[in-house]
């Protein structure tokens, strides 16, 4: 009796795992299921698209280490040489992201360089606020450029005196998939504070609203913001949900000294900057040792700013104001620009 059993248990272990088998076989041949590659399907906005394949690629577990430089070519002025000044600060501090401001009449001239390419959406007449990326490191996804205002705009009765712009770009990290949104932006120069703060409010106002699929990304914010650091546009940024300073430190701020503005005394009446971008600039001697030889005051005041991410997914490693912002001719320096670079280096978590 127990052996019959024990042989009908076995027959009927046998006919299942058979059974198991012939399904595991018809699986394999049925037909792939595409419906999640086609909803998978990102869009590139330079007209193509990557395949499905690709946008389910795992991100990296590891890190991201990137840099971002933000720097106002400033638009007039150009000579020769300083377009070759401009070119040299770039070749000789290589990032991963540069954001550009008065780079209107720069366009052609980042032409040789190979790892560099510019977001083309941002390529705007008289937009100024250009984003170039090193194409061996980051591929882009989206990019645009906002007009915040135009010029005779007013906020209360107070004039904007410029055009305004904003570019943005979302970059991916070839290396480990992560992406993040990078903000370029110029407020107005020369308007009353209350209209530049009016114009990062509706910075952060595009992030509830056409970048809102974007907002939960590591966000860089950078730009010539026209406003000291005790200005209501700048504390306005900072007590966003959205930006803190791009360095954790108190008392530390992610800016840069623009220069040369050189007067003719401390109160007395600016020199023509042309002639400042012609001043030499010994090797051993800082700006502020050639204006006073020179009779001159060196003027500064900090524009231009680095946010970075409120919600900890960027974490900030070194922060740099290039002040050797010029070139080298034979023993002397002349400055490229009358902004600094200023360059971060950051984590993305």
């Amino acid at each position: 009796m127990i052996k019959t059993m024990k042989k009908t248990l076995c027959l009927i272990l046998a006919a299942l795992m058979l059974l198991g088998a012939l399904v595991s076989c018809d699986a394999g041949n049925a037909p792939e299921d595409t419906t999640l590659a086609e909803n998978t399907t990102a869009e590139v906005t330079d007209g193509t698209t990557t395949s499905a394949e690709g946008a389910q690629d795992a991100p990296s577990a590891e890190s991201a280490n990137i840099k971002v430089m933000t720097f106002n070519l400033q638009s007039a002025y150009r000579t020769d040489e300083r377009i070759k000044n401009v070119q040299t600060v770039i070749k000789e501090n290589p990032a991963d992201v540069y954001c550009f401001q008065e780079s209107n009449t720069w366009y052609g001239d980042f032409s040789g360089f190979e790892d560099l390419s510019i977001v083309r959406q941002t390529n705007i007449t008289g937009s100024g606020c250009h984003i170039y990326y090193n194409n061996k490191a980051l591929t882009y996804k989206k990019a645009g450029t906002y007009k915040l205002m135009k010029k005779g705009d007013r906020v209360n009765s107070m004039l904007c005196k410029h055009d305004t712009y904003c570019s943005y770009a979302v970059f991916e990290h070839k290396e480990t998939k992560k992406q993040f949104l990078v903000i370029n932006a110029h407020l107005d120069y020369g308007s009353n504070p209350a209209v530049r703060r009016a114009q990062a409010k509706l910075i952060v106002e595009k992030l509830e609203t056409d970048l809102a699929s974007y907002k939960d990304l590591p966000m860089v914010m950078v730009g010539d913001m026209n406003s000291e650091s005790s200005e209501v546009a700048i504390k306005y940024i900072r007590n966003t949900k959205y930006f803190s300073w791009a360095k954790n430190m108190d008392g530390v701020e992610f800016v840069a000294e623009n220069a040369p503005d050189l007067h003719g005394g401390k109160d007395g009446p600016p020199t023509i900057i042309t002639d400042a971008f012609e001043m030499e600039f010994p090797n051993n001697e800082t700006a502020d040792a050639v204006a006073e030889a020179n009779g001159l005051y060196l003027y500064r005041t900090v524009i231009d700013y680095i946010f970075v991410s409120k919600n900890g997914l960027i974490t900030p490693l070194k922060y740099e104001v290039i002040y050797r912002n010029f070139a080298k001719k034979e023993n002397a320096w002349r400055y490229a620009s009358d902004h600094m670079p200023v360059m971060c280096e950051m984590v993305i978590n």
